[in-house]
């Protein structure tokens, strides 16, 4: 048996915390940073309706992680561009994805979230790599 990488996959993760560098917030953003063990890093920082974040990231992917209470309703911008509008992201748990992104080009991206209704929480982002990437 031989175990090889997988030419083009994506089976590195690199995490970024709520309160990392690359990460901006504008608007209406509360940020706790001595919360319960649950949240990584102990962080969570929450969004209201006008608000919204933007994350820089060199990778294939990203997720967003967070504990959502509510069912926000968010546009999601890509590089500059609406890739989707008035989407509405789940209710989700201590440390579980709320919305992916998979299958981008492997270089620098900028993923953007407006918050259009309720409040968005965001935990981590969690940034997919190729394998080719992961050795740098």
């Amino acid at each position: 048996m031989k175990v090889e990488p997988v030419k083009g996959a994506e089976t590195y993760v690199n995490r970024l915390d709520s309160t990392d560098d690359g990460i901006t917030y504008t608007g209406d953003w509360s940020h706790e940073l001595m919360s319960t063990f649950r949240n990584y890093k102990r962080t969570l920082s929450t969004g209201s309706a006008g608000a919204s974040v933007s994350v820089d990231f060199d990778g294939t992917g990203i997720l967003i992680c967070g504990v959502n209470k509510s069912t926000p309703t968010v546009d999601i911008l890509l590089d500059g561009n609406i890739i989707e509008k008035d989407i509405v992201l789940p209710q989700t748990e201590h440390r579980t994805a709320s919305y992916a992104l998979y299958g981008l080009a492997a270089r620098h991206h900028t993923l953007t979230v407006n918050i259009k209704g309720k409040e968005l929480s965001v935990d981590s982002f969690e940034i997919l790599l190729d394998n080719e990437q992961a050795k740098n």
